[in-house]
């Protein structure tokens, strides 16, 4: 799996663990590292599916694009349980069957 998006996976993961746990210091500190990640890897994602290896599913980059904006509205919306529906039951799934599908490829 590529780096970026496993780390993206995991500060996920971690950002989710903090949210239910009450850690709303760790958790704003999660937050931030998390942004960086994602300003890197979900354009990545986009461009990939420009590509001529992923003509088959180029509909589906449209997904990432949606989905950022979710991932936005899910932040600013303060709403801690939005935002855990949104990062874990959502997107690290997807990120891991992008992953899969580009490991395919």
């Amino acid at each position: 799996m590529n780096i970026k998006i496993e780390a993206a996976i995991l500060l996920m993961e971690r950002l989710c663990g903090f949210k239910i746990s009450g850690m709303q210091k760790e958790a704003g500190e999660m937050l931030r590292e998390l942004t960086v990640v994602l300003m890197e890897v979900l354009p990545e994602i986009i461009r990939c599916y420009e590509s001529p290896e992923f003509e088959a599913v180029k509909e589906d980059g449209e997904y990432w694009v949606n989905q950022l904006a979710r991932i936005v509205e899910a932040i600013e919306s303060g709403d801690d349980f939005k935002l855990i529906d949104v990062l874990h039951y959502e997107t690290v799934e997807n990120l891991r069957l992008f992953a899969e599908m580009v490991e395919k490829v």
